[in-house]
């Protein structure tokens, strides 16, 4: 059964959100389909293996979406733009399910769906500065490794209350960082999360 969305905005902001991940180096999405709400997750920075000591950063949308059947997939992110690609030009809103699979090491450390306790809240614009200072002085450097811009940005300073640069840095080349309402700092367990 596909995952029928709403409207074509909100298959539109599905697709600016992947190319957004794969331009920071992801290549594969977690997809959550959980009643009327697709969870969309990409690894914006995963440790490679043991001993890797790299934090996990991962960028999470959602949409609405029509009833259909829960399902929970990792697969590729090129694969889900090609059908989005198809569905646009022919104006249809039910995405088909890619046929393949992918095991991803940091799918199976998802945060918490429940728990979260508010921390505090930090004006977008304090976030966006934060995100700036840290990823312009990296913008001169040409890499084909995306995710080592991000690995720079994760070494700068970790003050309180935004804790690492590297989530700030995430943020801004996701595109969350819009509007004018504060975004929400919360915690569970060893999981941070800024929400906008």
């Amino acid at each position: 059964m596909p995952v029928n969305f709403l409207d074509s905005e909100s298959l539109s902001d599905l697709r600016r959100f992947l190319e957004r991940g794969e331009r920071i180096g992801a290549s594969s999405v977690r997809l959550q389909a959980l009643g009327a709400v697709l969870v969309s997750t990409v690894p914006v920075l995963a440790p490679k293996g043991l001993g890797d000591s790299t934090p996990l950063i991962l960028g999470l949308r959602t949409q609405a979406i029509g009833p259909g059947e829960d399902r929970d997939v990792v697969v590729s992110i090129r694969s889900v733009r090609e059908r989005i690609a198809r569905m646009e030009s022919a104006q249809e809103l039910a995405l088909d399910w890619p046929p393949v699979t992918l095991t991803e090491s940091w799918a199976g450390m998802a945060p918490p769906q429940r728990g979260w306790e508010r921390s505090g809240t930090v004006p977008v614009s304090e976030v966006a500065e934060r995100a700036d200072a840290v990823l312009a002085p990296l913008a001169q450097f040409t890499t084909t490794q995306p995710e080592a811009v991000l690995q720079s940005a994760l070494r700068a300073d970790a003050h309180a209350p935004l804790g690492p640069a590297g989530v700030a840095a995430a943020a801004q080349t996701l595109g969350f960082l819009v509007g004018s309402e504060p975004a929400v700092l919360a915690r569970a367990a060893r999981w941070s999360r800024l929400s906008t």
